[in-house]
């Protein structure tokens, strides 16, 4: 028996791995083909997601029938040697009774009886055992999926010796030589990029897609660590990185540039989600390498396009992981922001759950998360493209809200749109990684360069569509 329970074992356990990969896909294909329902319908898709899901389908019920085929010979197997045992014990009692003598006989019978008790027994602990094996195979590969999970280490280390940035920060953020690449062989994202953010200032990011801006800005509060060069926070390096440039506390710092050319990833930087691969990036003139990943995040606020609401009240969302923080307090920034009006329409007020029943526009959402990061009350502020996804008027009053929040601290902005970004301190064109302009609106227009060419055919575009 332990052979055949072997044999199949080794039959059922590879089948079983590919099992869970073809539901993990059939999963995927029914997630896609539900949330995006209307561009399945827009392009008549619908007979070739059909497709995809019967392929995926028919391949899952082909590996299932096999599995099941091969774990159903086991009851069987075992049910044929529980069977077999009872009538060989039987068997044998009745032949060793039969030649016993008369007086013999009832004492054997007994025994015959309590020995086919124990055998019982044990024939039920392997029956159990195969139904074990039936469901042991899915077990174990489940299990071995979650301990890859689990046993994942991140890319972000904390330095042996942590630096600890000042109690009160202020919020000057440096670039120095930075440099950025997703893998050690792959293409830098940014390279060079250098700059400084004084405490108050704003900073615009500008550029194509795919230039860099929301990498340059992630590298900030270390999402990733820079690959060279380095950015500090207050003096405070959060890793190495290759990128120059300084914001000083207080600056609107923008990032601009076209599509690729590493936006995103800047920020990615700032906020260490990255290593930089060398350079420096530097909080209050202190490295953010020396920096733990969660003091980083602490000197942050973010308000991104994309508008996370998490399931529970408004009241939940708005003082989201905060301690202490007062009614009072949550309705003032709702009011600053423009929303508080809005909240106390609905039935239950802050205590609003948010779900299906509630229906909030792209841009209310986008108030509730500014009033989030306004109640954080941060030095330090990421606006990744807040306000690219909403109509001109709703536009308005989200900038009204963002200019409220920028007010005493160190911003980072990323835009297409210059016109919002005009009064920035500082604004960063990039294009493929580096920051190939740098000043404020009039030196950048003065300059005629790429940024001037890039808000004259924007503004063109604009009075048309006017």
């Amino acid at each position: 028996m332990a052979v055949i329970v072997n044999v199949l074992m080794t039959l059922a356990f590879p089948k079983q791995s590919l099992i869970q990969g073809l539901t993990d896909k059939l999963n995927s294909i029914t997630r896609e083909s539900l949330t995006g329902i209307r561009v399945v319908r827009a392009y008549n898709a619908e007979d070739y997601q059909n497709e995809k899901f019967a392929a995926a389908n028919d391949e899952l019920t082909r590996l299932n029938l096999f599995v099941n085929r091969l774990m159903a010979i086991l009851n069987p197997i075992m049910m044929g040697i529980s069977s077999g045992l009872s009538v060989a014990i039987y068997w044998i009692g009745a032949y060793v009774i039969n030649d016993a003598a008369p007086i013999a006989r009832l004492p054997l019978f007994s025994d015959m009886i309590v020995f086919m008790s124990y055998a019982m027994q044990v024939v039920m602990g392997f029956l159990l055992m195969g139904a074990l094996f039936i469901v042991l195979p899915r077990t174990m590969v489940s299990a071995k999926r979650i301990n890859q999970v689990l046993d994942l280490h991140s890319s972000i280390q904390n330095p042996a010796q942590v630096q600890l940035a000042d109690e009160n920060l202020k919020g000057q953020v440096e670039f120095k030589d930075v440099t950025f690449r997703y893998a050690a062989n792959s293409e830098a994202v940014i390279e060079h990029v250098s700059f400084k953010a004084e405490t108050g200032q704003t900073v615009a990011f500008i550029g194509s897609i795919g230039s860099g801006k929301s990498t340059l800005v992630n590298l900030i509060p270390r999402f990733y660590d820079v690959s060279a060069g380095e950015i500090l926070v207050d003096g405070v390096n959060v890793q190495d990185y290759d990128f120059s440039a300084t914001a000083h506390a207080g600056q609107r710092v923008a990032i601009v540039g076209p599509t690729g050319a590493g936006k995103t990833t800047i920020v990615n930087l700032l906020m260490k989600f990255y290593e930089i691969d060398k350079g420096s990036i530097r909080i209050d003139g202190v490295d953010t390498k020396a920096m733990t990943r969660s003091e980083v995040h602490d000197a942050f606020s973010m308000v991104l396009q994309d508008t996370w609401l998490f399931e529970g009240t408004i009241r939940d969302n708005l003082i989201y992981n905060q301690i202490g923080i007062s009614d009072e307090r949550m309705m003032e920034a709702s009011k600053a922001v423009g929303i508080h009006h809005f909240i106390m329409t609905l039935p239950d007020g802050y205590d609003t759950i948010l779900d299906d029943t509630v229906t909030l526009s792209v841009g209310q959402k986008q108030l509730l998360t500014i009033a989030r990061a306004l109640l954080k009350d941060a030095p330090l502020l990421i606006l990744d493209e807040a306000t690219s996804s909403v109509d001109t008027r709703t536009e308005e009053l989200i900038q009204k809200a963002m200019d409220r929040l920028m007010e005493g601290r160190t911003s980072f902005v990323i835009a297409h749109r210059l016109s919002t970004i005009r009064n920035a301190d500082l604004i960063l064109v990039m294009k493929d990684g580096n920051i190939i302009e740098q000043g404020n609106y009039e030196e950048l227009m003065a300059q005629g360069g790429f940024y001037a060419d890039l808000y004259n055919s924007q503004f063109t575009e604009d009075e048309a569509e006017e």
